[in-house]
């Protein structure tokens, strides 16, 4: 049974990802993509002051993505929410349901936050694999939403194939609707590299960023992200803009209709 769901969760992910040039192009009413100015990376300034909301699946998503610009962000004063949707209780390599580390991510979380600057941290405590878009969330996203009034969003891009993270992004998604709004939205890049349009130089927050993700321990011992997220990631990211120097974060900036579009092509 675990080979075969293997096998179509392979077969789904590869369509998904072919899938997304064609998508994004039809998004930007482009024929070829590097005409557009949609997929023409341009070097983000310094995180602005601003109010933040970062949208994290996982206990640990947010800064494993953009923990770099997150502690710009703080270091010049914007106000900065963390929402955490799921406990985190599958983060183990079995991906089975286990409370005892559910408590210990949220400890993790706490740490990486206070090293990160982040002002507040909200956890919905959802269990791993049943984020939704259904009615219920809707409305507490749309309250949650409202209630801060951000400038910014950060959340997962459709690219992903990880159910929670593209969950995660229909929620925000759904919620909006109902809000008249131009919150900016930036996607961000974890399990699955996007292809961005905005690259942020992190260099000076990257040990913050490196300090953060030691702290999740139990996360740090399914997977090496230092690693592979900054040492990986982090650096491919300065390929180009950078001359391949210091360390970046990619994002997809674009806004809820845009956003709205690509994920209802790739759906």
């Amino acid at each position: 049974m675990r080979d075969r769901q293997s096998v179509i969760r392979q077969i789904y992910q590869t369509f998904r990802y072919e899938m997304v040039s064609r998508v994004l192009r039809a998004a930007s009413g482009t024929i070829r993509m590097g005409k557009s100015a949609l997929f023409l990376p341009a070097l983000m300034d310094t995180p602005e002051t601003a109010r933040v909301l970062s949208i994290s699946p996982h206990p640990d998503d947010d800064v494993l993505a953009v923990g770099g610009i997150l502690a710009g962000h703080a270091a010049n004063h914007s106000e900065v929410i963390s929402l955490v949707l799921t406990n985190g209780s599958r983060g183990n390599t079995e991906t089975i349901i286990d409370q005892r580390l559910a408590v210990v991510r949220r400890q993790e979380a706490d740490a990486a936050a206070r090293v990160i600057g982040i002002n507040y941290l909200h956890f919905w405590e959802i269990e791993d694999g049943q984020v939704r878009n259904d009615p219920e969330l809707v409305s507490r996203m749309e309250a949650q939403i409202s209630a801060f009034m951000p400038d910014l969003i950060y959340l997962p891009f459709p690219i992903d194939y990880h159910y929670d993270h593209l969950a995660s992004t229909r929620l925000v998604l759904d919620a909006l609707r109902k809000l008249n709004t131009n919150i900016t939205l930036r996607c961000y890049e974890c399990i699955v590299p996007l292809i961005p349009n905005r690259i942020c130089d992190v260099t000076q927050w990257i040990e913050k960023k490196r300090a953060a993700i030691r702290c999740y321990m139990s996360q740090n011992r399914v997977t090496d992200y230092e690693y592979s997220i900054i040492e990986g990631l982090n650096k491919l990211r300065t390929h180009g803009l950078l001359k391949g120097r210091g360390y970046a974060e990619g994002l997809f900036e674009t806004d809820i209709v845009s956003l709205r579009r690509i994920m209802r092509a790739m759906d």
